[in-house]
């Protein structure tokens, strides 16, 4: 009876210090969050690069998923009214963050929402770090090392400067995937977390989940080479697996791509990738900071990793609490060096050959893309580094060291604020932000649609600014020309759907206010028959004949095989991983 006591009174203390720890991890963390995003509180919500899309994105999707529409791949709301096929195209995951911050907190505002979802990418990004790092070097020290890849200058830039969401939640899901390939060498089925991990960093943002997987690779090749083929199956069923979870979206993504303008998002230089390589890439004005503030960060890790990994194996310690065939941090480092220069490589002029013949690659638009991915394996890096350094001194740890690292962030993000190529952000924030969310940025092109672009009205206003300011008034239907005294027409969206009401005496020509995509389709719901769809020539919006005395019309845009296909894929990447998770180990 006593050692029954003794147990429960021993577990109760190891979960009581467990509750303690992460309650002060997630306390530390979210402080830096806080300081991270001050400056939105100082100024208002910054307007950076994507501000123009993320905001009206924000409220169109919120709106769908409002109205029922549990997948908005169409937003009817964007851009001007006319509705745009933005989330076939664009990882959702997240809009469906500020959508459940709404729902939380209706009273806040579009910006509002935005600055909770900047503070909730550092807060999880710092919490999925620390739960990488404590394998590789004890609580205290992944704690540093999560405040570290925080404030690291090119993570701040991205969410802040950049405004990039997908890249944002990219630093999230990146040490997921590491922690999971961490355990591929040992038994047990620690390592599936990287399934998800990748299925996630997909649903985000497809460039960094294509950027990634030479890291992978590199990491599993150098770091578990006594268990190489093991791991490389691993490996394998982590990239298989995350595809198929992600399938819903990505066979969509990819597979209507051509419905799209062809090259949308390479039609001048500063979309071209080799026109970003270095040392070219610092003759642009944000080139120079972004490349500077990734430099810092990766030569410094790569230097921590160098020494690391050519140290005396009697100088590496072995991770705290490990179990099984866990990896010493000499193989980690040297993985991380490989891995830092291959990145260096990639940013740099000799690869030029790779962005000039790699499709995939073209389309990622910028090299300097990959300092997500720089910055998580510089941070690794530094902290192996400083662990090694205290066990080779017999220097312990200092919390101190948190409180320093707050203040270099509040200096250093002071600093970077100041400079001209950041401070306009927060300086020049268009005070429409809120008060037309749905409308308050004129919007370049990248998601129109090919009827738009070629439309009569389009070509002859001369650009789409001018032709978004008189869309924007178009009436939700209308007919051309009038069917007569007893014509009537009225429609209401339904989540995903639009319910037309019309009687007309004749057959009539009837314009609908939403771009025209060939995946449109008009039903009769009375009889169940299709009616024909075109493109308006002089407006590029949908163009329909309604027959006389219809009454009940739905216009809905059909379920394309890649769809389906990708829905059956992701149910059986959820029957892999429950087979994997549930299957016997020794």
């Amino acid at each position: 009876m006593a050692g029954f006591s003794r147990y429960f009174v021993s577990k109760y203390r190891l979960e009581s210090r467990w509750i303690h720890t992460s309650l002060f991890t997630a306390v530390v963390l979210a402080a830096l969050a806080i300081v991270l995003v001050r400056f939105h509180f100082l100024y208002g919500y910054p307007f950076g690069d994507s501000t123009r899309y993320n905001v009206p994105w924000s409220a169109a999707f919120t709106s769908q998923i409002a109205s029922g529409d549990l997948y908005p791949r169409w937003l009817f709301d964007y851009p001007q009214n006319m509705g745009s096929p933005v989330f076939y195209f664009y990882g959702p995951l997240p809009f469906y963050v500020t959508s459940a911050l709404h729902f939380i907190s209706p009273s806040l505002s579009i910006t509002s929402q935005l600055t909770a979802l900047h503070f909730v990418m550092y807060w999880l990004a710092g919490g999925t770090f620390f739960f990488f790092a404590q394998q590789l070097v004890g609580r205290r020290f992944a704690l540093f090392g999560a405040m570290l890849y925080m404030a690291l200058p090119y993570h701040f830039l991205d969410i802040e400067l950049r405004n990039a969401l997908g890249e944002g939640f990219a630093y999230i899901w990146l040490p997921l995937i590491f922690a999971g390939l961490r355990h591929c060498p040992a038994g047990g089925k620690r390592w599936i977390i990287a399934m998800p991990g990748y299925a996630g960093i997909i649903y985000s943002h497809i460039p960094s989940a294509l950027l990634v997987v030479p890291i992978m690779v590199v990491w599993t090749v150098v770091s578990y080479r006594g268990d190489i083929s093991r791991c490389l199956i691993r490996l394998g069923f982590v990239g298989f697996g995350g595809i198929l979870l992600a399938a819903p979206y990505l066979l969509p993504a990819i597979g209507l791509r051509p419905l799209l303008l062809q090259d949308a998002w390479l039609f001048d230089a500063h979309f071209l990738p080799e026109n970003w390589l270095l040392p070219r890439g610092f003759s642009f004005s944000t080139g120079v900071i972004f490349y500077s503030s990734i430099l810092s960060a990766a030569l410094l890790g790569f230097g921590a990793a160098l020494w690391v990994a050519t140290s005396p194996k009697s100088t590496i310690p072995l991770p705290e609490g490990s179990a099984g065939r866990m990896v010493p941090l000499k193989a980690t480092a040297a993985a991380c060096a490989i891995g830092i220069a291959f990145i260096l490589f990639m940013m740099s002029e000799p690869s030029k050959w790779l962005w000039l013949n790699l499709g995939p690659l073209r389309s990622t638009q910028f090299p300097f893309r990959l300092g997500v991915t720089a910055d998580f394996l510089s941070a690794t890096a530094i902290i192996i580094a400083l662990r090694t350094t205290a066990e080779k001194f017999r220097y312990g740890f200092r919390p101190i060291w948190f409180v320093y690292t707050l203040l270099l962030t509040v200096v250093g993000t002071s600093i970077l604020s100041r400079l001209d190529a950041v401070s306009y952000i927060y300086v020049d924030r268009p005070p429409t932000l809120d008060s037309d969310a749905l409308h308050c940025c004129i919007l370049p092109h990248e998601y129109w649609l090919p009827a738009v672009v070629h439309s009569g009205l389009y070509n002859e206003v001369a650009g789409s600014e001018r032709y978004q300011a008189l869309a924007r008034a178009f009436p939700p239907i209308e007919a051309l020309p009038p069917a007569g005294n007893d014509e009537r027409l009225k429609i209401e969206r339904t989540g995903s759907t639009l319910r037309i009401h019309a009687r007309v005496e004749n057959a009539t020509d009837v314009r609908i206010a939403q771009a025209y995509f060939p995946l449109w389709s008009l039903k009769d719901i009375s009889t169940g028959s299709e009616l024909p769809l075109r493109s308006d020539p002089e407006t590029g919006l949908i163009l329909a004949t309604i027959p006389p005395d219809s009454k009940e019309l739905q216009l809905e845009l059909k379920m394309t095989p890649y769809e389906r296909w990708g829905n059956v894929a992701g149910l059986s990447g959820l029957v892999l991983m429950t087979a994997l998770l549930w299957r016997r180990t020794p």
